[in-house]
């Protein structure tokens, strides 16, 4: 009867322990948070830029696309890279017209590229860094940009923060 009470009591500490341990680890790692975001530059935007956080995670939402804000124009060549800090989030680059492709329609291309990186978190403190090259009627444009992840604040997914970027001419 003792040996019976021996293993029941060893069971019960172990699922003890293990819930617990599951709960710690969904407590430190908190809820998931949504950051969503536009690209405008003014020739073209990078519309529904998104990615969730949790935990060491971050998941690059795949639904981004370029949207051209001058249909008549001819671009030739579009590089675009995003990092975290040090970290890539998102990193693109077109040789010819994008909005001539086969795949694109109404003045639109999708981009859209899922993925993730593994980040200590993401703090208030940490930035955004955006850089843009290409290249349209024959002229060279570069953009580029530091965003605090402040700025970007989690919100719903029907709303983001339009960034807009200038030229570095």
């Amino acid at each position: 009867m003792n040996k019976k009470i021996g293993i029941g009591a060893a069971v019960s500490l172990f699922m003890l322990g293990f819930i617990a341990i599951f709960y710690i680890h969904g407590a430190s790692t908190g809820s998931p948070r949504h950051y969503a975001f536009h690209i405008e530059t003014e020739d073209f935007a990078i519309r529904n830029i998104g990615w969730f956080t949790y935990g060491d995670s971050v998941y690059v939402d795949g639904s981004y696309y370029l949207e051209s804000e001058k249909p008549d124009s001819t671009f030739d060549g579009i590089s675009l890279v995003t990092r975290i800090d040090d970290e890539p989030l998102l990193s693109f680059a077109q040789a010819d017209d994008p909005f001539q492709l086969p795949d694109a329609a109404n003045g639109r291309y999708h981009m859209g590229d899922r993925g993730s990186i593994h980040k200590p978190g993401i703090a208030p403190g940490d930035n955004v860094h955006i850089w843009i090259q290409y290249n349209i009627d024959g002229m060279s444009k570069t953009y580029q940009q530091t965003v605090p992840v402040s700025q970007l604040q989690a919100r719903p997914s029907t709303t983001a923060e339009v960034i807009l970027v200038s030229s570095e001419e």
